[in-house]
């Protein structure tokens, strides 16, 4: 992946998606990225909260540059689940993730914070908090069988980059509401080493 190209491709969504009011935040490998230790990635994973309507709107206010089905996007949307645009010129693939309804999807996305975009300060996005990194992150693991390599790693990575300014009571209260309390011990006894 070229990052003028993820670059590119994430402002002109996030242009799009601003123009339609609908709030976002970068997180996936991105965020754990612009927390953490960088790695490449294939796609920019984002949270939005987002209308059927707003969806379609974004599908078609896009079509020129990146592939999307409207009605997929729609029923994402009805389900809370995930739907994705792909650049057309070089295949970089964003994933849209509907903001979901439980407590820790809310305080998520509450707190992600504004970063500047590259070196274009006029664009400012969110990106989800290094706290939520981790513990999103952690979730993906365990739901994933905790075989992911590069879960691990970006876990670790934020963890070890952020070890003086995570706020270690939200971090550890929902650890222990989400049921990770064993798999983030693990991941800061690592990250010390």
């Amino acid at each position: 992946m070229n990052d003028r190209s993820a670059l590119k491709a994430l402002i002109d969504v996030a242009q799009v998606l601003e123009d339609l009011g609908v709030r976002f935040h970068i997180g996936g490998s991105m965020a754990s990225a612009v927390h953490g230790e960088p790695r490449q990635t294939r796609g920019i994973d984002l949270v939005v909260d987002v209308s059927q309507p707003q969806a379609r709107e974004l599908v078609r206010r896009l079509a020129e540059r990146y592939y999307g089905d409207e009605d997929r996007a729609a029923e994402a949307v009805h389900r809370r689940r995930a739907f994705n645009l792909i650049d057309l010129q070089g295949g970089f693939e964003l994933d849209l993730f509907c903001l979901g309804d439980s407590a820790f999807d809310r305080a998520e996305f509450a707190r992600a914070v504004a970063l500047d975009l590259g070196d274009q300060p006029e664009i400012r996005v969110r990106v989800k908090s290094v706290e939520d990194t981790v513990l999103r992150k952690l979730l993906w693991y365990r739901d994933g069988g905790g075989h992911s390599d590069r879960q691990w790693s970006d876990i670790v990575g934020v963890l070890r980059v952020c070890r003086a300014t995570i706020d270690r009571a939200y971090l550890h209260q929902w650890a222990d509401e989400l049921q990770l309390s064993g798999w983030l011990a693990r991941a800061e006894q690592e990250s010390n080493a």
